[in-house]
């Protein structure tokens, strides 16, 4: 796998969701897989091939920490708090991870776009 691609809101309310993906190396891109051009959703990108190994920066925990108290700030039925912890496990998984780290993280991400439950449906 080369390539890293994702589909998010085009409303405000996604604001600080993109500004973390950008963090992150994603740019947005046309729509892809079965996804048809919405003005609802914003389409990106992360080319993995440029991925550094490295760990981590402090700001980018810095700016995962912030995202996650303005979701959990906000009474969102569909508990998107789960997503962000889901998207930041899988964008910042290195090779001294768990698998199984990788693993919720991916089954998280899917259950909510493919099937659309909440974070917090079992």
């Amino acid at each position: 796998m080369s390539r890293l691609s994702l589909e998010t809101g085009s409303w405000d309310y996604f604001q600080p969701a993109r500004a973390l993906y950008r963090s992150h190396g994603f740019a947005e891109c046309p729509p892809f897989g079965d996804y048809v051009p919405d003005p609802n959703s914003i389409f990106m990108t992360l080319d993995l091939r440029n991925i550094p190994t490295c760990p981590k920066a402090a700001s980018e925990q810095e700016q995962y920490d912030e995202l996650a108290y303005y979701t959990l700030a906000h009474s969102d039925p569909g508990f998107i708090h789960q997503n962000i912890v889901d998207a930041f496990a899988a964008q910042t998984a290195t090779e001294a991870d768990k698998p199984i780290k990788i693993a919720f993280a991916l089954v998280g991400l899917y259950l909510c776009s493919v099937k659309g439950r909440t974070g917090r449906q079992a």
